[in-house]
C-alpha cells in the first residue's frame, strides 16, 4: 500500500473525530468515503480508483442517511403572537381599500394594518377573517356584515 492509503486512513479518523464536535452528518459522510478510499488503496487500487471510491461511498452514505439527519435537525415551527390571529374573525375599524393602501382591524386590543386578499373594498364595521399575515399587515377576507 502506498502513502496515499495512510493519508486516507488518517483523513477518515480525523473526520470521524471532527463529526463528534461538529454534528451535522457531512463530516461523517466524508469519513466513510475516506475509509472506503483507504480500502481501495489497501486492495492495490490506484489514485483514480481511490478518488472514485471516496466519491461513491460518500454519495451513497449521504443519500441513505440524509433524510434521517434532516428529520433529526428539523425544529417544529413555533407560533408567534401574530400567528394567533390567523383564522379568527374581527371587525374592520377603518375601511380596507388596497388601492388606497388603507385599512385597519382591532385584533385583541392591537390595531393591525389590513389588506383584502381579493382587492375588494371592505367597509368599516364588516366582519372579516384573517387568512394570513404578510409582514405587518393582516390579509383578510370578508365574512359578513356586522350588526
Amino acid at each position: 500500500m502506498d502513502t496515499a492509503g495512510y493519508i486516507w486512513l488518517a483523513a477518515a479518523a480525523l473526520l470521524a473525530v471532527m463529526e463528534v464536535f461538529v454534528p451535522g452528518g457531512v463530516l461523517g459522510w466524508l469519513a466513510v468515503g475516506a475509509a472506503a478510499a483507504f480500502g481501495v488503496a489497501a486492495l492495490g487500487g490506484g489514485t483514480a480508483f481511490q478518488v472514485v471510491g471516496f466519491a461513491a461511498a460518500t454519495a451513497v452514505v449521504a443519500a441513505i442517511t440524509r433524510p434521517f439527519i434532516k428529520k433529526l435537525h428539523q425544529k417544529p415551527a413555533v407560533p408567534t403572537n401574530a400567528d394567533r390571529i390567523i383564522g379568527r374573525r374581527y371587525i374592520v375599524k377603518e375601511e380596507i381599500n388596497n388601492a388606497e393602501n388603507s385599512g385597519a382591524l382591532l385584533c385583541d386590543g392591537v390595531i393591525w394594518s389590513a389588506r383584502s386578499c381579493d382587492s375588494q373594498v371592505i367597509e368599516e364595521g364588516a366582519a372579516v377573517e384573517v387568512i394570513r399575515i404578510e409582514g405587518v399587515k393582516a390579509i383578510v377576507r370578508c365574512c359578513e356584515k356586522a350588526d
